[in-house]
């Protein structure tokens, strides 16, 4: 209705940037495959254009029917020529649709890895027909996409990188305390609700 209107980005509503916290069996995969149900068969939204599912590996994404996070938003596994985020031409045209991320098993990234994805986003989201800009013009999160996160705390670490878990005083200034501040901190721009499995279908954003 924004869009027909043409008042996208007009609402003090803010965006999803919620967290699915829950042990294994509890239903948060479900939820995934509700949510893609919905996009894809209620709103005609196609997977990789309007919305994306994503997780770290590739056993995960393809439980997900999604991509891992290195392949779909072109972040480099390793420093290519001292450039850690990729292509931001190639960024901006691919991510100009999208509307919602969904990030499979958030503690098996690390917080360096979560970081880079976000600037990312943010950075290639344009400003005018999005909910990238607030009313009083500062830049939210993710470009203001709806981001929904599904996450067991009790798994294990990364193999490498920050720990989401870890201690935020022994992380330095950069992109990984940047993320460790949008998941436990709080402000516009942290994590705005954890939801357990059981009441996640009552989820809502400006899908």
């Amino acid at each position: 209705l924004e869009q027909m209107s043409g008042r996208v980005g007009s609402t003090d509503k803010e965006p999803l940037l919620d967290v699915v916290h829950g042990f294994p069996g509890t239903g948060k995969s479900r939820l995934i495959a509700w949510l893609r149900e919905l996009m894809e068969d209620g709103l005609g939204w196609q997977h990789g254009v309007q919305f994306v599912c994503v997780a770290f590996q590739n056993a995960m994404a393809a439980h997900i029917g999604g991509e891992t996070i290195h392949h779909w938003s072109g972040i480099p596994c390793r420093p290519e020529q001292g450039n850690t985020t990729g292509d931001s031409h190639q960024q901006s045209m691919k991510f100009q649709a999208l509307r919602v991320l969904i990030i499979d098993e958030l503690g098996m990234n690390s917080a360096e890895l979560f970081g880079q994805l976000e600037y990312v986003v943010r950075r290639a989201v344009r400003s005018r027909g999005t909910y990238k800009k607030r009313r009083d013009s500062t830049t939210r999160a993710f470009g203001g996409v709806n981001v929904l996160m599904r996450v067991d705390w009790w798994q294990l670490q990364p193999v490498a990188g920050t720990w989401f878990c870890s201690n935020p005083l022994d992380v330095t200034a950069g992109r990984a305390r940047d993320a460790m501040e949008m998941l436990w901190l709080d402000g516009p721009d942290t994590v705005r609700r954890t939801w357990n499995p059981h009441r996640a279908h009552a989820v809502q954003g400006c899908l």
